[in-house]
C-alpha cells in the first residue's frame, strides 16, 4: 500500500490543467479569509429530498422525514456566500429538474456539487493546505476515518469530532451542540454524509464569520485509504477516471 505522504508528494508533482474558475473562487476566499459556506446536493441528497426512506451516502444513511425536511431547508437557504452545489444537468437531468422546482433561479450563489472534486480535485487538494495554513481548522468525520492522517498532507486540525459513519443523522442534536466552541475565522470541514449539508446551512446562518465546507469524500484517499474514480488516474495521465462530461468533469 502506498503511504499517504508518498501519494500526496506524487500528486503535488502533477500539473493541474483541468481545473476551472469555480474552484479558484473558493481557494481565493480561503486565502483572503472571506467566510463562506458550501453545501453539496448531488444525486444522493436529491434522492433523499425526492423520497423519504431513500438510502444515500453509499448506503450509510436512510433518509427519514425529518432529515428530508432539513435537506430541503438547506437546499433552499439563502445567504450571502452560502454556496449551493447542484447536480449536473447532463448526468442527472431528473434530479436537476427536481432541484429547479425547489430553488430560485435568481439566487446568485449556485455552483456545481462536484466543484471541489472531479476535474477540480487535484487543484483543490494541492492548494487547500496552503490557503488554510495558520487558520484554526475543525474536522468532522465519520468513525471510519483517521483524520490524523491529514497531518501528512499539511493539514493540522485543532479539533477532530467523529460521528457514526452509518446514520450520522441520528447524532444531529449532539453534533450541533459542538458549535459552542466556534470562533470567528475558523474553517470547519465536514465529511459526515447528509448531516454536512444541513449543518452547512444552519451553522453559517448562526456563524456568518466562520467558513463551512462540505468536503464529502474529497480527502478519502488520505483519511480512509479509499480512492474513487475522481481520485484515480492523475499521476498516470494528468486527468481523473470519472466519465468525461462537459459540465461536471
Amino acid at each position: 500500500m502506498i503511504k499517504e505522504k508518498s501519494l500526496y508528494d506524487k500528486l503535488l508533482r502533477v500539473e493541474s490543467t483541468t481545473h476551472d474558475d469555480e474552484v479558484i473562487r473558493f481557494l481565493n476566499f480561503l486565502k483572503e479569509k472571506i467566510p463562506f459556506s458550501f453545501a453539496r446536493f448531488n444525486d444522493g441528497e436529491m434522492g433523499g429530498i425526492e423520497r423519504a426512506g431513500a438510502s444515500i451516502a453509499r448506503g450509510d444513511q436512510i433518509v427519514n422525514e425529518r432529515l428530508q425536511s432539513k435537506l430541503i431547508e438547506a437546499l433552499q437557504h439563502k445567504q450571502k456566500n452560502y454556496w449551493v452545489g447542484v447536480v449536473c444537468s447532463f448526468c442527472y437531468p431528473h434530479f436537476k429538474e427536481l432541484t429547479n422546482k425547489y430553488t430560485d433561479n435568481e439566487y446568485e450563489y449556485f455552483t456545481r456539487a462536484c466543484v471541489i472534486t472531479n476535474r477540480n480535485w487535484l487543484k483543490f487538494i494541492q492548494d487547500f493546505p496552503k490557503v488554510v495554513a495558520g487558520r484554526e481548522l475543525i474536522w468532522y468525520g465519520g468513525d471510519d476515518q483517521n483524520a490524523q492522517k491529514l497531518n501528512d498532507i499539511g493539514i493540522f486540525p485543532k479539533r477532530i469530532i467523529y460521528t457514526r459513519t452509518q446514520d450520522s443523522w441520528s447524532q444531529y442534536e449532539d453534533v450541533k451542540r459542538t458549535s459552542d466552541q466556534f470562533k470567528d475565522g475558523d474553517v470547519v470541514c465536514m465529511s459526515i454524509g447528509p448531516l454536512s449539508r444541513v449543518l452547512a446551512a444552519e451553522w453559517f446562518n448562526e456563524f456568518p464569520k466562520v467558513t463551512f465546507i462540505d468536503v464529502g469524500s474529497v480527502f478519502d484517499p488520505f483519511t480512509r485509504q479509499v480512492s474513487h474514480n475522481c481520485h484515480k488516474g492523475w499521476i498516470e495521465t494528468g486527468v481523473n477516471r470519472t466519465q468525461k462530461c462537459e459540465e461536471c468533469n
